[in-house]
């Protein structure tokens, strides 16, 4: 068993426990969410992209409030926050984007080490749907889409870049501003920073 969450911990916690209480809620009885991908729009220095170090941060509070109701006795807390967690990875896991489905291949290895600590708290049922729904999660081929996405973007990119050379007189600035956009989105720092 693990040990004890940590009266820091338990403080944040506590003192946020209606905002978080409202987060799982919202979760649970909203349609999945749909993140749109506009395959041009990625390559423009403009645009902006989804805050996924957020999602993780969530992610890591919906475990500890599940981890918190196990070590409370409240089973059916326990259930609905993993359920909550669950939703939420399915929304990210439904983007095509690398850095998505490495978000989603990190939560659930903390998914499936969290339940392995739970296991004397749950049900049978429980763990077998959690079985089933973490082995049909493969990690690998969702991955392996990623960066073949990221590399067409990286090939769309490209093609963006040619513009200023053709008609620099046009496009001044905008492929200076491309190549900083672009090292960082295709920066293995960026996928880094989700683990």
């Amino acid at each position: 068993p693990l040990a004890p969450i940590p009266s820091e911990l338990q403080r944040y916690l506590s003192q946020y426990k209606e905002e978080l209480a409202q987060l799982e809620r919202h979760i649970l009885v909203s349609p999945i969410t749909l993140w749109a991908t506009d395959n041009e729009d990625v390559v423009n220095p403009n645009a902006v992209s989804p805050g996924f170090v957020n999602v993780r941060a969530v992610q890591k509070l919906l475990l500890l409030l599940a981890l918190q109701a196990s070590q409370e006795g409240r089973p059916t807390d326990m259930v609905n926050t993993l359920e909550a967690s669950w939703q939420l990875n399915e929304a990210i896991a439904l983007r095509s984007d690398l850095s998505s489905e490495v978000l989603v291949s990190v939560v659930s290895v903390w998914q499936a080490g969290l339940l392995r600590h739970l296991v004397p708290f749950a049900d049978n049922t429980l763990l077998a749907q959690w079985q089933a729904r973490l082995v049909y999660q493969s990690h690998t081929a969702p991955v392996l889409s990623g960066i073949r996405y990221e590399s067409w973007l990286q090939y769309r990119a490209t093609q963006q870049s040619w513009i200023p050379a053709i008609a620099p007189e046009k496009n001044a600035g905008i492929s200076q501003k491309l190549r900083a956009t672009l090292g960082n989105r295709f920066s293995f720092q960026t996928y880094y920073k989700l683990a």
